[in-house]
């Protein structure tokens, strides 16, 4: 899927610029559809649409930095390991570790997280560490406001003062 080559070149990009923090929003594919509602299993359906969509682009971005056997191809000795793990089971959020060849090549993308979830993106970043790629797949906040009392996430303090 062209979104999927699109998304993946881009954080190939932005990983060879130093740039190791990463924001992406996917077109999921409608999944479970009624005339109501498009998600009535809400972010937990939305996330089984999105889980395969991000391991593709996690893949093949690996895929890109995988050493090549003689017929051009990605080294068969060289897999990509995806695990995946619940971060919040009622919200659908999910985090997916892959695991390259070297452990530089190790990266992250947390699916679908919301502003509830902000204290274990914490601990997922400090796991992650600064020279690892960090992807957040379409987050569920669109203002500050979201985060009620803390923002510290993005840089602008850990804590609002009371």
């Amino acid at each position: 899927e062209d979104q999927v080559r699109q998304a993946s070149i881009s954080l190939k990009e932005a990983t060879k610029d130093g740039k190791m923090r990463h924001s992406i929003r996917l077109l999921l594919p409608i999944i479970g559809a009624t005339e109501l509602d498009d998600w009535p299993g809400g972010a937990r359906q939305m996330m089984e649409a999105a889980s395969p969509l991000i391991s593709d682009i996690m893949s093949l971005q690996q895929d890109q930095e995988q050493p090549k056997d003689a017929d051009g191809g990605v080294d068969a000795d060289a897999d990509v390991s995806i695990q995946e793990s619940v971060v919040d089971e009622a919200d659908g959020v999910r985090a997916l570790f892959v695991q390259g060849r070297n452990p530089k090549d190790d990266s992250c993308a947390v699916l679908l997280p919301s502003a509830d979830t902000l204290p274990k993106l914490q601990e997922i970043d400090a796991q992650v560490g600064a020279e690892r790629s960090l992807v957040l797949v379409n987050t569920q906040w669109k203002r500050k406001t979201d985060f009620g009392q803390s923002f510290g996430f993005f840089g602008a303090g850990n804590k609002r003062e009371e």
